[in-house]
Formats: structure tokens, C-alpha cells, sequence
């Protein structure tokens, strides 16, 4: 069942300006490029907004957290690593540092690599 969940949140997520939230990149029409989804596979269930900072060659500068229901710090590392990689459209008619909201969802996931068991004879 967990499966499909997020198969389905993967499908939904597709389209990029889906979690694109709000911001001057937004109403611009701004659009991420780079081919990556808004949902994770991580240790816990969760969520986060970013505020990004989007230069005029597409790169994010910086991410600042607004908001979330995560309380480990791995996991909002994890998110903000994530949307320091995303591209967006460039162009010379955007302002220097365009800024914009994204929203980051993390499943659970069953599949990740387990930590070595350590065995002392």
C-alpha cells in the first residue's frame, strides 16, 4: 500500500511548478528544469517550505527554511542539500537574486540501505 502512495505522490509531483508555493519566481512564471521530483524517500514521514534564492544563470544560492513538521535535523539537511541542486529557467531579464518557495515532502521508506550490523565475537 505504501508503495502506491508514493508512486502516486511521484506522478503528482511531475509536473515542476506543482510545489513550486509562491514567491517573485512564481508569478514571473519561473520553472524548475532539472528533472526532480518534490518527493523524497527518507527515514521519517515529513515535510518542508524552503525560501530559495535563485540567481539569473538558474542556480540556487541559498535556501532558508520557512516551515515544517520535521523535528531531526538530519532530515531538514537532507531536504535543504535537495533544493540547493534544483535549476530553474534562465534569463537576463530576472533579477539578480529571484526568490521563491518550494515545498519538499519526505516518505518513509522501507527500501533505504540498512546500517552494518556490527558483530564483536
Amino acid at each position: 500500500m505504501r508503495s502506491v502512495l508514493i508512486a502516486c505522490l511521484i506522478l503528482i509531483s511531475s509536473n515542476s511548478f506543482s510545489q513550486m508555493i509562491s514567491g517573485e519566481a512564481k508569478n514571473e512564471g519561473r520553472v524548475v528544469i532539472s528533472e526532480m521530483p518534490f518527493v523524497l524517500a527518507g527515514t521519517i514521514d515529513g515535510w518542508a517550505k524552503y525560501e530559495l534564492a535563485i540567481d539569473r544563470k538558474g542556480k540556487v544560492t541559498s535556501a532558508q527554511i520557512l516551515e515544517t513538521n520535521l523535528t531531526r535535523t538530519s532530515a531538514k539537511l537532507q531536504i535543504r542539500n535537495y533544493v540547493m541542486k534544483m535549476k530553474f529557467t534562465e534569463g537576463t531579464v530576472y533579477p539578480r537574486f529571484h526568490h521563491g518557495v518550494v515545498k519538499i515532502t519526505l516518505v518513509k521508506s522501507n527500501d533505504l540501505p540498512k546500517q552494518p550490523e556490527i558483530i564483536i565475537d
